[in-house]
């Protein structure tokens, strides 16, 4: 037995080193670059392409069987330029003969590839520049050995400085990887290993460059169909048009770990950790059918900041009328993305002292809308409009900010919406509503507010508002109704005024065009109605002015005085008119005063928001009105409204009530004088006839007029 063993011992190693010998004979005899051309030709020959192999190829036995080649190119195909499909610096791998040839152990050394450039293009037909190295036919499955696989194992993986290309003529696209480096620890089956790789990526629309870097640890089984990514880093570093600011934005992704399963069509994401300037956002997700029908559901929730700093880290700063809006926000909401898109439900955020909740769902198709269900507690708008200019401070128009506001035609033309919001309460141009319930939908051309109902100062508010941004310029038309409203809680908030009081009803018709909200309202045309019951103007007295008028005639009784505030009580007003052009005109304006029956016309000018109405008031000649109105009862006054919404003024034309006092007492004392004048008549005196009554009347008219007041 013993001398078999030592007979197979030397038979052994006799063949060990016959092979050994033959290595080293190759080894020294052959030289791999002699066969070049022939490479080259068999390449051509299989692919229709011209290999070119400008470096030198080296082998080498023992102990490693090692092959490397240097520079070499690949041609492209017809029609695709002269630059080289594929081009290589150099690439290199070893096998360890021993433990293949002892154990059936394949031990890889490091698998390098150096200086990697691919070109792919698909030109303005769709055809593409790899199409014909593809082989449509499957290969045969390999016959089934038996016995247990050998054991592979890879010392490292290497790729550096490696740059691929993809060009879509038809498309208009460009994308280019670049600078790509890779490298791995030892791979072994079922062992993790080290991943580190970098590279930038570039794509022409939108014109953005993103320099990446990934170390992770990775487990991966591919006979069973699981990968596995421990503790995974990814920094990220954009720029370009379409990141906001001039430096390039940092982004961080981590996680505890990313599991795939594709056996079993699952994934698991732990703790995956997006992190933005003065951002974070966290994911829990998990999901099955990954290959099939991907389904992923799990949580979001981004803590608390602050979207100022965010804003002003982006080099997007924003000034707010309130410096302390946008302080603080934060999110949370369950997720769910599947074949319909991406669903937020259970949604919770809070912007500032505002809390909302609803849900969200943005479609995967391009031509469904986002579909939304809102719920806000309360929020202020004015705090986020831009502050007002310290030139336009103390102006009349104080809507000048608001004016200034374009219509982002850019950002609705295009947009598909579905969607419903409901608030609590809402601050907006200084006018307050309570319970608002709206209905937006837009189609990408007209977005339409309706149904659209609120609380509105004690009353309540309907409309329909449409916007049409296919229009240019874009088109606005309100179709509105408010009933009941408190009139003085309105303009003591819209224009800080406390003059007006009573319960109003309209109905206002309008459209209007233009970029801005100030075109809009110089454009602004239509049909409105108002009435206004219960009222009363605060700061004026209008009965007691005109009786104060009436106290500078020459012998009339003084003025008696007033007692408390100043004070015009209105129990009845009705009104409609057209708007051209921005500018309220108004033809039958009708009031009633207990003194007082007014009908008048005018005009309101909604740009400039400015007031001029010329009224006439009769006084009411009633018996129990008769201590009041005394000699006035039934005269006619007129009554001028000037000045600007913030500051009306109201007040009785003296100058007209004068003047046909005057007129009336001139007309009395010709009729006195022609009495006497008839009576000289019958004395003998000239006769009246032969005097030109009507130029007497006119003289002694101005005479007066001239004792009054001059010329």
């Amino acid at each position: 037995m013993a001398r078999g063993l030592k007979i197979f011992g030397i038979v052994a190693g006799v063949v060990l080193g016959l092979v050994v010998l033959a290595m080293l004979l190759v080894a020294l005899f052959f030289d791999p670059n002699d066969y070049k051309d022939d490479i080259a030709a068999a390449a051509e020959e299989e692919t229709g392409r011209e290999l070119s192999i400008d470096g030198d190829l080296s082998l080498s036995l023992f102990p490693w069987l090692a092959i490397g080649v240097g520079h070499a190119t690949l041609s492209n195909a017809p029609g695709f330029g002269d630059e080289p499909f594929a081009e290589i610096d150099g690439a290199s791998l070893s096998l360890r003969l021993l433990p293949l040839l002892l154990r059936r152990e394949i031990e890889i050394g490091t698998v390098r590839l150096d200086g990697l450039s691919l070109d792919l293009q698909v030109d303005a037909n769709g055809r593409s520049n790899w199409e014909d190295l593809a082989d449509d036919e499957a290969p045969e499955p390999a016959p089934e050995e038996e016995g247990a696989p050998p054991s592979i194992s890879v010392h490292a993986v290497e790729v550096s400085d490696a740059r691929v290309s993809y060009t879509d003529a038809a498309a208009g696209t460009r994308y280019v990887l670049e600078d790509f480096d890779f490298e791995t620890g030892t791979l072994e089956p079922g062992e993790p290993f080290e991943v580190v790789s970098s590279f930038a990526i570039e794509s022409s629309e939108p014109a953005l460059r993103a320099q990446v870097r990934l170390d992770t640890r990775a487990a991966v089984d591919i006979e069973n169909g699981r990968f596995t990514l421990e503790a995974p880093q990814l920094d990220l570093e954009v720029s370009g048009e379409a990141v906001p600011g001039e430096d390039a934005m940092q982004i961080a992704v981590a996680a505890d770990a990313v599991a795939i399963d594709t056996e079993a069509q699952t994934l698991a994401l732990d703790a995956l950790v997006v992190k933005l300037p003065g951002l974070e956002a966290r994911v829990q997700a998990s999901g099955t059918r990954i290959v099939d029908a991907p389904q992923v559901t799990g949580e979001l929730v981004v803590p608390e900041f602050s979207p100022r700093e965010l804003l002003s880290a982006l080099d997007m700063p924003l000034e707010t009328a309130d410096p302390g809006a946008l302080g603080a926000a934060s999110l949370e909401a369950k997720i769910a993305y599947g074949e319909d898109g991406l669903a937020l439900d259970d949604l919770g955020a809070r912007l500032d002292d505002t809390r909302i909740t609803g849900e969200l769902r943005m479609p995967a198709a391009e031509d469904a809308p986002l579909r939304f269900a809102f719920t806000v507690d309360a929020i202020d708008l004015d705090r986020y409009l831009p502050p007002e200019d310290e030139d336009d401070a103390g102006a009349d128009d104080a809507a000048a900010p608001i004016d200034d506001v374009e219509i982002p035609v850019d950002t609705l033309r295009g947009l598909l919406l579905d969607g419903s919001l409901e608030i609590g309460e809402v601050v907006l141009s200084e006018m307050r509503l309570q319970n608002v319930r709206l209905v937006v939908r837009s189609d990408g051309g007209t977005l339409r507010l309706h149904p659209l109902e609120a609380g509105f100062y004690g009353g309540r508010y309907v409309g329909d508002i449409r916007l049409d941004v296919a229009a240019s310029p874009p088109r606005v038309s309100l179709d509105e109704h408010v009933e009941g409203i408190q009139v003085g809680a309105l303009t003591r908030d819209m224009y800080e005024l406390e003059r007006i009081s009573g319960t109003a009803s309209g109905d206002l018709v309008l459209s209007a065009a233009g970029a801005n909200v100030g075109q809009m309202r110089r454009t602004l045309d239509g049909t409105v109605k108002l009435a206004l019951a219960e009222g009363a103007i605060e700061g004026i007295d209008i009965w007691h002015e005109i009786r104060k008028a009436r106290a500078l005639i020459p012998g009339q009784p003084a003025a008696p005085g007033r007692e408390g505030p100043p004070r015009t009580e209105v129990t009845e007003l009705r009104a409609s008119g057209t708007v051209d052009k921005g500018i309220l005109h108004n033809d039958d304006l009708v009031a009633k005063l207990p003194f007082l029956n007014v009908t008048g016309q005018g005009d309101i000018n909604l740009p400039e928001a400015t007031v001029d109405y010329r009224l006439r008031a009769t006084v009411v000649s009633k018996p129990e009105l008769e201590a009041q109105t005394g000699a006035l009862g039934g005269k006619t006054i007129p009554v001028a409204i000037t000045g600007t919404l913030s500051e009306i003024k109201v007040r009785p034309d003296v100058s007209a009530a004068l003047k046909q006092e005057a007129r009336d007492r001139v007309e009395r004392e010709i009729l006195e004088r022609l009495g006497d004048d008839d009576e000289k008549d019958a004395a003998g005196d000239e006769p009246a006839g032969e005097r030109d009554l009507e130029q007497e009347l006119e003289d002694k008219a101005k005479k007066k007029f001239k004792d009054l007041w001059g010329d």
